[in-house]
C-alpha cells in the first residue's frame, strides 16, 4: 500500500504515543491492506512493545506481503520479528534501512534479516546503512538461506569490507540486482562485476553512481550479447564516449547479432556525440528495445537524429538536458514517425518555438498519435510556440500528462494549449503541469473547462498569478469533474481571503473531493482554518500541505493544531493534515 505512514504513531514527530492503542490501529491497517497492495511500511523506531504487537498481527494470517521498515529496530527484536515472519510465510519482500541517504548503523535490521533467511521471500531492498564488520559477516552468513531469493537491491550503503560484493554471485536464483551509490574502490567494483557473471537467471540489472574501470564495461557488454540482458541501468558512471565505445563493441563483435534489451538507461554518463553513435549502434540491434533514457548527456543536436531513426519500436524516450538547442526539435521531425512513443521526456534542452511545433507535428503524424506523457518544461518556448503546440495537441486524444513548467507560455498562449487538451478526447488527464507559466486567470478558466470536460487527477499551477476569476472556476468544476482530483496546487499565487475560503467551502460541499490541496496558508486566516477543521471532520479525505508553524494568524494556527493532533487525523511527515476514508474510524462513525 502506498501510504502506510506514521498511522500507528500518536505524535507528529513519529514517536509513539504510549496512550494510543497500537494493536488496534495494525489490525485496522492490515484490513486495510487486504484490499490494496498488500504492503505495510512502518517509518518510525517501534519499541520492543510495537515490535511484539507487530508480530502478533502476522501471526493472526493478516495478508501482508510487502513489510517496509525504515528504523532500527530495539536490541533483540530483529530475531523475534524475524521468526515471525518466517512462520507467517506470507511475507516475499522485505525493504529495509532508512528512506534518507544517510549511512546509519541498523544491527536490529541486520538481525532480522538473518534470521528471516530461511522464509520464502523473492525480493530484498537494503537501503541507507552503514554496514560494518559484524553487520556485514551476519549478512553475508544469511545469503546461503535466500535460496528463493530472484531480486536484490543494495543502496546507498557504505562497507567496511568488499566481502558482500563477494557473496552476490551464491544467489544464482536472482533475477535483478541494483547495487547503486555504494562505497566501493576501484578492486571492490571489479570483485562485483566478477560476482555479477555468475548469475545465470539475471536479466535485470542496475549499477549506478559507483565507479567501473574499461575493462568491466566491456564485461557488461558481453552480458548484454551473452546472457540476454533485457533491462540495463548505468546512471551516473562517468561512462563517457570510451566507456560507451569499449561496451558497445563488445556487443557487436560477439556471436549473437542481436541484443535482449528492453530498457536502457545511461543518465549521467558525460556522453558525447561521438558516444552518441555508438550508442546508435546499440539501438540498431536492439530490435525489442522499448525505453531508452540518455538524459543529462551533452549529446548535442546532431547526434539525436541518428538515434530515434532506428528505434522504431520505441516506447518511453528520455533525452532532457542533452544539449538539443534550437535544432534539435527540427532533427526530430526529420525522423520516420514512431508508431508506439507513449512517452517523450525533453526538458531543459533550450528550445525554442520553432522546435515545440515541429516535435508536436511530427508525433500527430498518422501511427505516431499514441503519445501519453509529453514533457517539454524548462525549455525556451513562448507563446508563439504555445499556439503551434495548440495545433498539434488538439489531435492528442491519447494524451494524459503534460508537463510545461517554466515556459513562459503567457495568457494566451496557455488558455490555447489547455483549450485544446480539454477537446481532444473525454478520456481523463492524469497530470497538467504548467507552473510558472504565466498562465493568469483565462488560464484558470481554461483549467476549469479541462476539469469540466475531461477530468484531471493532478493539476499543478504553483507560480501563475492566479487570482479570484480563474481559482473560482476551477472550484466551480470540481463537482462536474468525471473523476476525483488528488492534487491541486496552487502554491504562490496571490490568493485573497475570499477566494480560499470560497475554494475550500466549494470543496466540503462537492460529493468528489481534493485529496491532496496545496495552497499558500500563510493566508489562512481563522475563517478558512475553520473550514479546513470541518472538512477533515466531514469528509474524511482531504489533505492539505502546510507548516503550522508558518502560519502568521495565531488563532488559524490554534485550530490548525487542534486537527492536527485529533485521534482521527493521521500524520503525515510534515504535512499538518492527513485523513484517510478508509481509516478505522471513519468506519465506526458510519
Amino acid at each position: 500500500m502506498k501510504a502506510m505512514h506514521n498511522e500507528a504513531s500518536g505524535t507528529s514527530n513519529g514517536s509513539p504515543d504510549p496512550d494510543h492503542n497500537l494493536f488496534s490501529s495494525l489490525c485496522g491497517l492490515a484490513s486495510f491492506v487486504t484490499n490494496s497492495e498488500h504492503a505495510l511500511k512502518i517509518d518510525w523506531k517501534m519499541t520492543p512493545a510495537e515490535v511484539s504487537t507487530l508480530a502478533s498481527v502476522l501471526a493472526s494470517g493478516a495478508e501482508i506481503e510487502c513489510l517496509n521498515l525504515w528504523k532500527d529496530l530495539p536490541e533483540g527484536a530483529g530475531v523475534e520479528l524475524g521468526k515471525a515472519i518466517t512462520c507467517h510465510n506470507r511475507i516475499s519482500a522485505l525493504s529495509l534501512g532508512y528512506e534518507s541517504e544517510w549511512e546509519e548503523r541498523a544491527p536490529g535490521l541486520i538481525q532480522l534479516v538473518a534470521v528471516s533467511a530461511s522464509a520464502a521471500l523473492q525480493q530484498l531492498c537494503i537501503k541507507g546503512l552503514y554496514l560494518d564488520d559484524n553487520c556485514m559477516q551476519r549478512l553475508c552468513d544469511s545469503f546461503k538461506g535466500f535460496t528463493t531469493l530472484l531480486r536484490l537491491s543494495i543502496v546507498y550503503c557504505h562497507f567496511d569490507t568488499p566481502s558482500l560484493v563477494k557473496r552476490v554471485g551464491e544467489l544464482q536464483a536472482l533475477k535483478s540486482v541494483n547495487i547503486s551509490k555504494v562505497s566501493l574502490f576501484d578492486s571492490d567494483a571489479d570483485t562485483l562485476v566478477e560476482s555479477l557473471l555468475k548469475l545465470p537467471m539475471m536479466t535485470d540489472l542496475e549499477v549506478c553512481d559507483i565507479n567501473i574501470n574499461t575493462e568491466n564495461y566491456r564485461k557488461i557488454g558481453g552480458l548484454i550479447a551473452a546472457r540476454r540482458i533485457r533491462k540495463l541501468v548505468l546512471r551516473g558512471n562517468e561512462l563517457a564516449n570510451d566507456g560507451v565505445s569499449v561496451m558497445v563493441d563488445a556487443v557487436r563483435y560477439s556471436k549473437q547479432k542481436m541484443c535482449k534489451l528492453e530498457e536502457l538507461c545511461l543518465s549521467g554518463n558525460e556522453i558525447g556525440p561521438e558516444g552518441a553513435q555508438k550508442i546508435a549502434e546499440l539501438v540498431a540491434r536492439s530490435p525489442y528495445l522499448r525505453h531508452l533514457n540518455l538524459s543529462s548527456n551533452p549529446i548535442g543536436e546532431t547526434a539525436v537524429g541518428s538515434l530515434v531513426e532506428c528505434a522504431s519500436s520505441m516506447q518511453e524516450l528520455d533525452i532532457s538536458n542533452c544539449e538539443l538547442c534550437e535544432r534539435g526539435g527540427v532533427l526530430l521531425i526529420t525522423s520516420p514517425a514512431y508508431p508506439a512513443l507513449t512517452a517523450l521526456k525533453m526538458s531543459n534542452n533550450r528550445m525554442d518555438n520553432l522546435s515545440a511545433g515541429a516535435i508536436v507535428q511530427s508525433l500527430l503524424l498518422p501511427g505516431g498519435r499514441t503519445l501519453k506523457e509529453l514533457d517539454m518544461s524548462k525549455n525556451y518556448i513562448k507563446e508563439t510556440g504555445a499556439l503551434e503546440l495548440a495545433k498539434g495537441l488538439a489531435n492528442a486524444y491519447a494524451l494524459q500528462s503534460i508537463n510545461m513548467t517554466g515556459n513562459q507560455l503567457g495568457i494566451f498562449g496557455s488558455a490555447k494549449v489547455l483549450d485544446a487538451l480539454a477537446t481532444a478526447s473525454t478520456a481523463p488527464m492524469h497530470i497538467i503541469d504548467f507552473r510558472r507559466c504565466y498562465v493568469g486567470d483565462d488560464g484558470g478558466e481554461a483549467v476549469g473547462k479541462l476539469i469540466r470536460n475531461r477530468g484531471c487527477i493532478c493539476i499543478r499551477l504553483d507560480h501563475n498569478q492566479l487570482n479570484y476569476r480563474g481559482v473560482r472556476a476551477i472550484a466551480d468544476s470540481i463537482n462536474d469533474s468525471p473523476c476525483v482530483i488528488e492534487l491541486l496546487g496552487l502554491d504562490m499565487n496571490p490568493l485573497c481571503d475570499a477566494i480560499v475560503e470560497y475554494l475550500l467551502n466549494k470543496i466540503l460541499q462537492q460529493n468528489k473531493f481534493v485529496c491532496e490541496l496545496s495552497i499558500d496558508l500563510l493566508r489562512v486566516r481563522r475563517k478558512e482554518a475553520m473550514v479546513i477543521k470541518r472538512a477533515t471532520e466531514v469528509l474524511g479525505s482531504l489533505k492539505v500541505l502546510s507548516y503550522i508553524g508558518n502560519i502568521r494568524n495565531k488563532e488559524a494556527k490554534s485550530i490548525l493544531k487542534e486537527v492536527r493532533s485529533a485521534e482521527h487525523v493521521l500524520k503525515y511527515k510534515g504535512a499538518a493534515i492527513l485523513v484517510h476514508k478508509d481509516t478505522p474510524a471513519d468506519k465506526n462513525d458510519a
